[in-house]
């Protein structure tokens, strides 16, 4: 993903919350060097700081988890681990 690309993720963010100012709660937009993003934002009458912590972090460790799994399992098939 280029640094445009990325950018361009935080102005739709950004848009999406403006539309939206009096119900806006959070937003969260994680961008990994490999593409892959993270994103999400609340809007609703009253805020609630537990879910949106809860849904954050808990949607973000999956999508890392994930990743992380799907680089462990092209190094075991590149042969990186293991004897030399």
């Amino acid at each position: 993903m280029t640094g445009a690309e990325a950018a361009a993720l935080f102005k739709a963010m950004a848009d999406r919350i403006s539309k939206n100012p009096d119900e806006f709660q959070g937003a969260y937009l994680v961008v990994g060097p490999d593409g892959i993003t993270v994103t999400n934002a609340l809007f609703g009458p009253k805020p609630n700081i537990g879910l949106f912590w809860a849904t954050a972090a808990n949607h973000v460790k999956v999508e890392a988890d994930a990743a992380a799994s799907a680089a462990d399992q092209a190094n075991k098939n590149a042969g990186v681990y293991g004897r030399r």
